[in-house]
């Protein structure tokens, strides 16, 4: 990407209680003492999970992105999380099986290497410990009108867009994980949130008065499917 810092600027990641109900069924399940969101971008899901209850008794909130400026959002509504700026694929910060739970929604489809990303995954997560994961499938008819490296694609910096939630589960399995739930649905994305992210971008709005608005909160939940393409979501052990 050829501005990293004014993507992460503009495109900002609203909190919402928006967190699939599969994620949240598995941290309240766990009670994981440990937990890292491997890019977590603005901390969205880890700001529902701690609104929810969900995070009070981790000791070890870790959040994880490429980009200084998310990771500033973070720090200032995320209670009790250590932030690290880093690639995804090669933590150092981070020790072999230090790890209960590790959450990544919608990274894998960004990263270069996708196995170096779940390698990576691996060793920080203790034996036994889970992971909750999440990307994009795309049907072969599936269409958006984003290009990336000649092909049509739901995100401008998606560098992969999985054909199958086979292709999917395989990817995991072949890197060490056992599947043990999975779930796929149509995506459905935010056509408020998109709205908001242009006001931004065009200087209409300040950022931090759309964030606190109440009317954001509303016109956030107006969703409309994108026909061809679906989240995948997948907990899986080590």
């Amino acid at each position: 990407m050829k501005d990293f810092n004014k993507y992460s600027k503009e495109n900002i990641h609203f909190y919402s209680e928006s967190t699939p109900s599969l994620l949240i069924d598995l941290v309240n399940k766990l009670n994981p003492k440990s937990l890292a969101d491997f890019g977590c971008g603005d901390g969205a899901i880890l700001f529902d999970l701690q609104q929810r209850g969900l995070l009070n008794k981790v000791n070890n909130i870790i959040a994880i992105d490429l980009s200084e400026v998310r990771l500033e959002r973070v720090r200032k509504h995320i209670i009790n999380a250590k932030t690290i700026c880093s690639d995804v694929c090669n933590v150092k910060e981070l020790k072999d099986n230090q790890l209960h739970l590790v959450i990544c929604t919608q990274v894998i489809e960004h990263v270069e290497d996708d196995k170096k990303l779940l390698n990576e995954i691996y060793r920080v997560l203790r034996l036994g410990g889970y992971l909750y994961i999440s990307s994009v499938v795309k049907k072969w008819y599936g269409w958006y009108f984003y290009r990336c490296d000649g092909k049509w694609v739901l995100d401008p910096t998606h560098l992969r867009e999985y054909s199958s939630s086979t292709e999917f589960r395989d990817l995991l399995t072949d890197n060490g994980f056992k599947i043990l739930e999975q779930k796929l649905s149509l995506f459905k994305p935010s056509v408020g949130n998109a709205f908001y992210r242009l006001l931004i971008k065009s200087g209409v709005v300040n950022e931090k008065k759309l964030r606190e608005s109440k009317i954001s909160g509303i016109f956030s939940k107006i969703r409309i499917p994108i026909f061809g393409y679906y989240i995948i979501e997948v907990i899986a052990k080590k």
